[in-house]
């Protein structure tokens, strides 16, 4: 008999532990969810391309957001949107730098808008609180990429 209420305590425990867990996931995940860049950067907010992963570039290319949101860029690939809306774009190549307007799409990709086309960037994934800005990837149709990373301060989360 004691034997059965003892592993009968023990199964309530767990089960209680486990269901605690659960509870704290969800908590983070609801309250802590991170959107824009504004979560955690002060604009304005500029990144630099991690040259290892852009061997080709004699520039380094340069991606700034302002708080109005137009974007200033210097080397940055622009390209038509990839086919069935894919977040990512087909580039002649060629590396534009000047000044464009940015958004963040339903996806959460931001895109930057000129007269050259488009530019898409997406951040990393957090485990539990969205987007994480601190990784940006310019994704291109072909499967390669450009990683930059931040060079602004973070805000005090």
């Amino acid at each position: 008999m004691r034997l059965k209420s003892g592993l009968l305590f023990g199964a309530v425990v767990f089960v209680a532990a486990a269901l605690l867990v659960v509870i704290g996931v969800a908590i983070i995940t609801m309250f802590g969810i991170r959107t824009g860049p504004s979560s955690q950067y002060s604009y304005p907010i500029v990144w630099v391309a991690v040259p290892e992963t852009d061997p080709e570039s004699t520039v380094a290319s340069v991606l700034r957001l302002e708080d109005d949101g137009t974007a200033v860029y210097k080397g940055i690939k622009f390209g038509d949107p990839g086919p069935d809306d894919r977040a990512c774009i087909d580039s002649d190549g060629e590396r534009y730098s000047g000044n464009g307007s940015w958004e963040l799409d339903e996806d959460g990709a931001l895109r930057i808008h000129d007269d050259a086309g488009t530019a898409v960037f997406l951040p990393d994934q957090g485990r539990f609180t969205g987007p994480d800005w601190s990784e940006l990837r310019q994704p291109f149709c072909d499967d390669t990429y450009v990683d930059f990373s931040p060079t602004s301060e973070r805000t005090g989360q």
